[in-house]
């Protein structure tokens, strides 16, 4: 599974985070990249409402399940007051624009970059900067990037 791109969701937005884009379904379930992010967007706006529950950030994996849209969500709580600290996670799947807890939550490869994502934030000063400033990732998938953001590896 590849990289295609990220978006940063930042204060403009009702909660913060990132969205990555795989490639894993996506040609079936997105017309094209700004598709993926229009749904990304949307999904987003609700996010506070459907979470139901105070998150400080979020880091989400976009992908296609045959002609469904899925996003895995993950908040991370907690760190708004000491953005050092360590963030209780939570995990949503939302398929086709519909909120849920599911099994499974996500994939590896999700997991190798919420990793990357949680040290890469004990390393910056506030969530902005966090936001505005992404981890290079060294996974030994290949990416392809739209040019907005650079990845190594």
């Amino acid at each position: 599974m590849r990289i295609l791109d990220r978006y940063p969701f930042g204060p403009e937005h009702d909660i913060q985070g990132r969205v990555y884009v795989f490639d894993c379904g996506f040609s079936e379930a997105y017309f094209e990249e700004l598709d993926a992010l229009r749904y990304a967007t949307s999904v987003i706006k609700n996010a506070r409402k459907e979470m139901e529950i105070p998150i400080d950030y979020f880091i989400g994996g976009l992908w296609g399940d045959k002609k469904d849209r899925v996003i895995d969500v993950f908040g991370f709580s907690g760190v708004r007051e000491n953005w050092q600290g360590n963030p209780d996670v939570h995990s949503w799947v939302v398929r086709n624009g519909v909120w849920r807890k599911e099994n499974p939550i996500t994939c590896g490869n999700m997991l190798r970059i919420l990793g990357i994502e949680e040290e890469h934030r004990r390393g910056k000063e506030n969530l902005t900067d966090y936001i505005f400033n992404p981890p290079k990732l060294n996974l030994r998938e290949e990416t392809q990037m739209s040019g907005i953001v650079n990845f190594s590896g």
